[in-house]
């Protein structure tokens, strides 16, 4: 059964790749975590139309964050493991350069 420490485990050896790659030798795991996350929403947004690829990198992370929070609230000392987990509603809002990105789980992302 996939859990949350093997989860971890199996990003290790590309971090320490990524963390070496980037200069972010020393820096916390937040700002690591924050680039790679940048980096990821760059590749999915570059990997899509362009007209979309920003709203759609909003949504991997919407999605991610869901995930993650879906998962971060599994009891695996359980006698049976639910390894679905809660429904996670994630709503993000960004404000940037008179932008105002907006994603929602259920929704389509959207730039008002």
């Amino acid at each position: 059964m996939m859990n949350n420490q093997k989860r971890a485990a199996s990003v290790s050896e590309f971090l320490t790749a990524f963390i070496s790659d980037q200069g972010l030798d020393g820096e916390d795991p937040e700002t690591i975590a924050g680039d790679l996350i940048c980096n990821i929403m760059h590749w999915v947004a570059q990997h899509l139309e362009a007209e979309t690829g920003q709203m759609l990198a909003m949504r991997a992370v919407q999605s991610g964050i869901g995930h993650y929070a879906t998962e971060a609230h599994i009891d695996y000392s359980a006698a049976i493991v639910d390894e679905i987990g809660p429904d996670a509603l994630v709503s993000i809002t960004v404000n940037c350069n008179g932008e105002t990105w907006h994603a929602s789980t259920g929704n389509d992302p959207y730039i008002c």
